[in-house]
């Protein structure tokens, strides 16, 4: 059967993450719900990555294999007009039989949105930073983190792997009086990293540590070391890349 590649957004406030969990709701649940009953079969969807609860995406990649789709515009409205509002699919073409939405990327592109004046439109959106914030100590410290590193320090112990080396491409911050966002691309990413990293350089920003943690952080791989995860509404997955 061919192979389909989705390209996906959600809102993820109502969402108990990517993941089918039962009497539960899914991402991963309502898109082979709703391609099921198009296509009046069962449908397995598989994801780039297991986004937690919370976490938001403006770039999921997934992929299924079915009967021959005629008209992939068509059927990319139909399934649209299926999905509930806060899922919505951009994308869908035919790709390779060897293609894996998750095995095959090569690179992964996050953003973490901080505000830190009020703001109605920051709700389950962004984190609420309250107090200052010294962003010059946390530019300083987020070059730190390019390059390939041992990144068991910012991953939740219970799901460390034996590998835990990524490789940064870029890690950066924009900032402005009313908000900041993180934005990091890798070739991997653990369990929490991103969240781990965001409270901990936020903690170096408030004066907790100078930047230079970041690297015993690194160098120690203890999680204990490092801040509080910051919140997961502030979290996207932005784009998936691949070959």
């Amino acid at each position: 059967m061919p192979r389909y590649k989705l390209t996906l957004e959600y809102h993820s406030a109502r969402f108990a993450g990517w993941q089918v969990q039962l009497e539960v709701r899914t991402v991963q649940g309502e898109l082979q719900k709703c391609l099921g009953r198009l296509l009046n079969r069962e449908v397995k969807v598989t994801g780039a990555g297991r986004t937690d609860a919370g976490v938001h995406a403006l770039g999921q990649v997934a992929h299924f294999d079915a009967e021959p789709i005629d008209a992939p515009a068509r059927f990319l409205f139909r399934l649209n007009s299926a999905l509930p509002q806060d899922v919505c699919v951009r994308s869908i073409v035919e790709v390779a039989a060897d293609f894996h939405a998750r095995y095959s990327a090569r690179r992964k592109t996050y953003r973490y949105r901080v505000a830190h004046a009020p703001s109605a439109f920051a709700a389950g959106l962004a984190w609420r930073v309250h107090g200052d914030v010294d962003w010059t100590p946390v530019k300083e410290a987020t070059r730190l983190l390019e390059g390939s590193h041992d990144f068991s320090g910012f991953c939740i112990a219970d799901s460390k792997k034996e590998d835990c080396t990524c490789h940064v491409f870029s890690a950066q911050w924009t900032c402005d009086e009313q908000s900041a966002e993180f934005e990091i691309t890798a070739d991997r990413f653990l369990h929490r990293m991103v969240r781990l990293i965001v409270g901990t350089l936020v903690d170096i920003g408030r004066g907790r540590w100078a930047p230079d943690h970041i690297q015993k952080i690194l160098a120690s791989g203890e999680v204990r070391m490092a801040g509080p995860a910051a919140p997961p509404e502030g979290l996207y997955l932005v784009s998936v890349e691949y070959p």
